[in-house]
């Protein structure tokens, strides 16, 4: 296995969003939350490497990059605006990086390693979410957003390695997803 370099930079991205989370142990929900951003996508992080699935690696490390690329990017660019103010009255609010990263985590491991792990991910992902609107960090429309931002991200920029696809579509003005498996 000869690459480290993506997995060093996973990791430093991951562990770089640290910086942006509260880290108060004095509110537990909120706490929980704010490791789970950070735990779901290294739990994928962490399957990939005992796969010794070295493609999966890459894939997570595309998917964490554009995924806080395009999040950073949007916050940036609502800053500013009424979509841009939390319900507490800080600044950056749209959409919640938060839920962007965790849900992105979670998709990775659904469409690399099977939907049957990517849905139980999916379930402490949407706590990510709950937990940025209980603590007044996050409109729903944010947790919303940053969601379907990073399960657009994981959906696209990941592919399955076995027999199973879940692939988002438009076509004539329309979106569908088609889902696809071997049984």
């Amino acid at each position: 296995m000869k690459f480290y370099p993506m997995i060093g930079l996973t990791g430093l991205l991951l562990v770089n969003s640290v910086a942006y989370a509260a880290w108060d142990t004095s509110d537990p929900p909120t706490f929980a939350g704010d490791v789970l951003q950070i735990a779901i996508p290294l739990t994928g992080l962490g399957m990939a490497y005992a796969k010794g699935d070295t493609e999966g690696m890459k894939q997570l490390a595309y998917t964490v990059v554009v995924n806080q690329a395009i999040t950073e990017g949007m916050k940036y660019g609502f800053d500013g605006t009424a979509l841009g103010e939390r319900p507490d009255g800080g600044r950056r609010s749209f959409p919640s990086g938060h839920t962007s990263g965790a849900c992105a985590g979670a998709t990775f491991i659904g469409q690399r390693y099977g939907w049957s792990y990517g849905s139980v991910a999916m379930v402490p992902a949407g706590y990510v979410g709950w937990s940025r609107v209980n603590a007044e960090r996050h409109h729903v429309r944010d947790v919303v957003a940053g969601c379907a931002l990073g399960v657009a991200t994981g959906l696209l920029l990941t592919s399955p390695e076995g027999n199973q696809t879940i692939t988002p579509w438009y076509e004539n003005k329309t979106f569908g997803v088609t889902i696809s498996s071997k049984w």
